[in-house]
């Protein structure tokens, strides 16, 4: 079955290869309404059984579902958007499902920022349960600009070990944490950490410049548009910025005839 929005279409098929013992999922994308599509990608490892692929796609990103027997049991695994996003490898292939109960033939849907999914759960050899949960798609509204600021030093300085930029917070409603990228000396952005907080301190280096940018990324992992990029601070301790040499003046003065001034 095909999936997506034209031009972009994605499909998704089981197959067992000559020689093999376990059929494994394979997709296959057009980015030209299906005129020519891309080498398949085999998605599973071959070391059981997988079946069954159920594709969505909301917004333009693709999630992928299915029916494997990796560890021993069926269970639903899921393939999401940040997949093809960062081009990973299978370790980013989770199942969704436990192994407490067998979990078969999936079902998925769409609605405006969910994803619905649908699943058969046998509870023992007469009894079984139609399962269903939904994801959340929708990411956090996106940070406003980190800024810096430092009372005791000049605009576009900080006067000690550290340098602090706050940002106001997303105006999401859910939980979100923090990503922070930082650039030194005009350098590329790398991931520094994270926190829960709306500021983050740096462990900078004297006469260094610093700039950030933040991601609010929500509980179920959806990340927010980049903020944008803080103006450029500096570290400057308080020992260099008192170091001042001033220059010499000379003062020359011409004396006037003195007074004698009388005090009665």
């Amino acid at each position: 079955m095909i999936f997506g929005s034209e031009p972009i279409l994605y499909v998704a098929w089981q197959c067992k290869n000559i020689g093999k013992l376990y059929s494994d999922i394979f997709v296959s994308k057009s980015t030209n309404f299906g005129s020519a599509w891309s080498e398949p990608i085999k998605i599973t490892n071959g070391k059981a059984e997988s079946i069954f692929p159920k594709f969505v796609v909301l917004d333009q990103e693709p999630w992928l579902f299915w029916q494997g027997g990796e560890n021993g049991i069926w269970q639903i695994w899921v393939l999401d958007s940040q997949y093809w996003k960062q081009k990973a490898g299978s370790d980013m292939i989770q199942p969704l499902t436990d192994i407490s109960k067998p979990g078969i033939l999936p079902e998925v849907s769409s609605t405006k920022g969910q994803i619905h999914l649908f699943w058969t759960q046998k509870e023992n050899n007469e009894q079984s349960n139609i399962m269903y949960i939904r994801r959340d798609t929708l990411p956090p509204s996106q940070p406003r600009t980190p800024y810096h600021f430092d009372i005791s030093a000049n605009t576009g300085f900080d006067d000690d070990e550290q340098i602090t930029f706050y940002w106001e917070p997303s105006k999401s409603k859910e939980k979100v944490k923090y990503k922070v990228y930082v650039s030194v000396n005009n350098g590329v952005f790398n991931l520094l950490g994270d926190t829960e907080k709306t500021s983050y301190n740096i462990q900078g280096e004297e006469g260094k410049s610093y700039q950030i940018y933040v991601e609010a990324v929500d509980m179920v992992g959806n990340i927010s548009v980049p903020s944008e990029i803080s103006k450029k601070s500096f570290l400057r301790s308080k020992s260099t910025e008192n170091n001042y040499s001033f220059p010499a003046f000379r003062f020359n003065y011409t004396w006037r005839d003195s007074y004698n001034c009388k005090c009665k």
